[in-house]
């Protein structure tokens, strides 16, 4: 695991960070009652091989460590399975959760959503899941017509690569949710590929028929990389934009921390931190939204899929 390490304390707010403690996190055996608070401690999921995400990553904690005088350290090789258990066991503070992920770690830890990332300000990044075929795929041009084909979802965690477009799939073709994923119900094949660009190479080689993946833009990025050919795909149908993704906190950590901590997020105004990290610039923090997360159970509660 890479773990960015905090080159210095500031001192000239230290008396802040000093009276800041740690009380119990709920259900959480990590967190021992009233423990100063030493660290910040972060888990985000990154990868490795692009060193422009990385860099800014390093700039936002260094950043955020000289507002709240405060030591900050980064776990960037964080799965959110990891950090729902992390958090609860109190064994780190913050991370980003999307919508379902959300919902399932708020059921196990209570939680303070610190901002929401507002990918929708970007019409290059709106999470509104589209299902996609190949072009030559003749025969697949709707929803109606993935009966009977190998397709692919993300995986079992993914906001906008299961769990919207199996609510979309349920609602609109009538299926039966607890059937959905077994071979010859209503697909010859369903699978889990791991990754949204996992799931656009293999409808690229023929793997699957069709596939869905959390944006448009996805297939523009892949495109634009010279990974794949645009032209090569066309989508077949979508599901409702899914919540953009939220900072979240244990709520265990003191007030005056967590304020601090919004205070920063809703005023970080680097652009190419957000150009880097995000990849766009119009991409900022802003005051978190709670509605979607509402839908979100609702959903899930159709779907008959348990938060937890």
């Amino acid at each position: 695991m890479k773990l960015f390490r905090p080159t210095k304390t500031i001192a000239a707010a230290a008396t802040v960070a000093a009276s800041l403690f740690l009380t119990a996190c709920a259900g959480g055996a990590g967190a021992a009652e009233n423990a100063p608070v030493t660290e910040l401690r972060i888990g985000i999921q990154m990868d490795e091989t692009d060193p422009e995400r990385g860099a800014a990553s390093e700039t936002f904690r260094a950043a955020l460590e000289y507002h709240l005088g405060l030591p900050v350290t980064i776990n960037e090789d964080m799965s959110y399975l990891i950090a729902i258990e992390s958090m609860r066991a109190g064994n780190l503070d913050m991370t980003i959760f999307s919508a379902f992920n959300y919902v399932r770690a708020a059921s196990v830890v209570d939680l303070d959503q610190i901002a929401t990332v507002n990918m929708s300000a970007s019409t290059d990044h709106i999470m509104r899941p589209i299902f996609i075929t190949r072009v030559e795929n003749e025969h697949i041009n709707s929803l109606a017509d993935l009966e009977g084909a190998t397709f692919a979802f993300v995986d079992a965690t993914s906001t906008s690569g299961y769990i919207f477009p199996k609510f979309a799939l349920v609602t609109e073709l009538g299926l039966d949710p607890d059937q959905l994923m077994n071979s010859g119900y209503f697909f010859n094949t369903a699978v889990f590929s791991g990754s949204h660009n996992a799931s656009v190479m293999g409808v690229n080689f023929g793997d699957f028929d069709a596939a869905v993946i959390g944006g448009e833009f996805i297939l523009a990025g892949m495109a634009a990389a010279g990974v794949i050919n645009l032209d090569d795909f066309k989508i077949i149908g979508e599901a409702a934009a899914a919540p953009d993704p939220s900072w979240v906190a244990r709520a265990s950590l003191p007030a005056e921390l967590r304020e601090s901590i919004r205070e920063f997020m809703l005023q970080w105004n680097d652009d190419e931190y957000f150009i880097n990290f995000w990849g766009n610039p119009a991409i900022r923090y802003i005051d978190a939204d709670r509605a979607g997360f509402e839908y979100v159970r609702n959903m899930l509660s159709t779907l008959g899929l348990n938060a937890d």
